[in-house]
């Protein structure tokens, strides 16, 4: 279930005049998360926002001015990383940054020739390019398999919680040896306002924590960043 879905059954909904409706809300158990095998260090960092519409421009400072400069700085050129944008709108905004400030990246979207798209993959999985930018509907449509990356960044959670350990899974170990996977990293993005979709990765009993309410309280001792690793075993 989808923000703008969910708000169908509130009660300043739109369509008083349609009835009945009925919601059926499956449980998710311990979420996506559960299926990642390979023990890397996923990490969810909530970004806090006054409005659904302040969200955009804050996810954007957030991603232009925190996460990519430390991935740049940490990993440099070695840390191939995969940046996966649910929406297209995004994916045009982060790839005209990027392209201006003349950073190393690769893109697929929906709307890529498959020449262009094979170019791309090949690129990235030989780390001619530090970044792959992708989006949501191409995983869905193309169904490739993305290889190469080291780390992941979800721009913002996906709507298909299955993208999520199907692109961690995919992830190659930055090692050899007991410490392989010490350096891969993959970290999720998310507002408060993406309350149905970290339910669909991480399970409804932590994402009451991530979101940062305690029945109806803000936990103020929440300081919005939770690292999980999967059990390699």
């Amino acid at each position: 279930m989808t923000l703008d879905i969910a708000s169908m059954f509130g009660s300043r909904s739109k369509l008083p005049n349609i009835s009945p409706r009925m919601r059926i809300r499956p449980k998710y158990g311990n979420g996506a998360i559960s299926r990642v095998v390979p023990p890397v260090r996923q990490i969810f960092q909530r970004i806090e926002c006054e409005s659904l519409t302040d969200s955009y421009d804050k996810r954007f400072e957030y991603f232009t001015q925190d996460i990519l400069p430390r991935i740049t700085n940490r990993f440099g050129e070695e840390g191939r990383c995969l940046i996966m944008i649910p929406s297209y709108f995004d994916f045009v905004k982060i790839r005209n940054y990027l392209k201006k400030n003349r950073h190393s990246f690769a893109n697929c979207c929906e709307y890529t020739q498959v020449r262009e798209q094979s170019r791309a993959r090949q690129l990235f999985y030989h780390g001619e390019v530090q970044y792959l930018l992708t989006t949501e509907r191409f995983t869905f449509y193309k169904r490739l398999k993305l290889r190469g990356a080291r780390h992941i960044l979800f721009y913002a959670p996906p709507e298909n919680p299955a993208f999520y350990h199907e692109a961690v899974n995919l992830l190659n170990p930055t090692s050899s040896g007991a410490s392989a996977w010490g350096d891969n990293v993959c970290v999720t993005l998310f507002t408060k306002y993406d309350a149905l979709r970290i339910v669909r990765l991480v399970g409804e009993t932590r994402a009451q924590r991530l979101i940062g309410h305690v029945g109806r309280n803000i936990d103020k001792g929440n300081r919005g960043t939770f690292m999980f690793i999967s059990d390699s075993k």
